[in-house]
């Protein structure tokens, strides 16, 4: 909704090959995601002044493939702010993204830092069986002290 969104963009593919165009063609691979898996997209949405909390600010829209399907079906879903607290998820995938901006200097990293993605990481911290998230703080702080 251009009332309510300024510009948006897909964090992490500033450099795609694919055209817009071609993410509605069933014959051209925009990736894999097996059944069973989980992605995160992240996308920064810059509001109007206009922009207002409650309302749906934009739609999410997915293509996707029922399982040994050959064509895809489309899926929308408004995207709307409920909340000014992120969940422990989002945190922790903000906090990564921040992270990867900072080690690739990306020009998109704005007031991003390494405190900054620690502190989302640490956020995020809750649920770690593996020890992957700490492992990650450790990445993040030796980047911090070879900067």
């Amino acid at each position: 909704d251009s009332s309510q969104i300024k510009s948006y963009r897909l964090i992490g593919y500033e450099n795609r090959v694919m055209s817009e165009e071609d993410f509605e063609n069933d014959g051209k691979d925009a990736g894999e995601i097996g059944s069973g898996q989980t992605i995160t997209a992240l996308y920064e949405l810059v509001p109007t002044k206009s922009y207002k909390k409650a309302n749906a600010c934009a739609m999410f829209d997915v293509r996707y493939k029922k399982s040994l399907g050959s064509s895809s079906v489309e899926l929308s879903m408004p995207v709307t702010q409920t909340s000014d607290k992120l969940s422990e998820n989002m945190s922790f995938a903000a906090g990564v993204a921040s992270y990867g901006m900072l080690l690739r200097s990306s020009k998109y990293k704005g007031e991003a830092s390494y405190t900054m993605a620690r502190n989302l990481v640490k956020s995020g911290m809750s649920f770690d069986p593996f020890g992957y998230k700490a492992e990650l703080l450790t990445l993040i702080t030796k980047a911090q002290e070879i900067e």
